[in-house]
């Protein structure tokens, strides 16, 4: 298992695709650690996560299947 950073420092943004299929922006929403940005995603209702991403540095932009899976790891900080 790649160790993960849990404390570096992510962004949370909203995808917004009022353009084109091959365009959209996004806009942020919160900043935070990973973990902490990880929890309040989790946090959300179903309908409410469908546009977020968390933009994790050099880890990439993690989708909210991405992050589900983050949070069943088992050094993910559970409080």
């Amino acid at each position: 298992m790649t160790p993960i950073d849990w404390t570096a420092s992510a962004r949370l943004v909203e995808r917004r695709d009022d353009g084109s299929d091959m365009y959209f922006d996004f806009a942020p929403v919160g900043e935070g650690s990973l973990a902490s940005l990880v929890h309040k995603v989790l946090a959300l209702e179903a309908q409410d996560r469908q546009r977020l991403v968390i933009d994790a540095g050099s880890m990439g932009m993690l989708t909210i299947t991405q992050i589900i899976e983050l949070s069943k790891r088992g050094d993910f900080p559970r409080d």
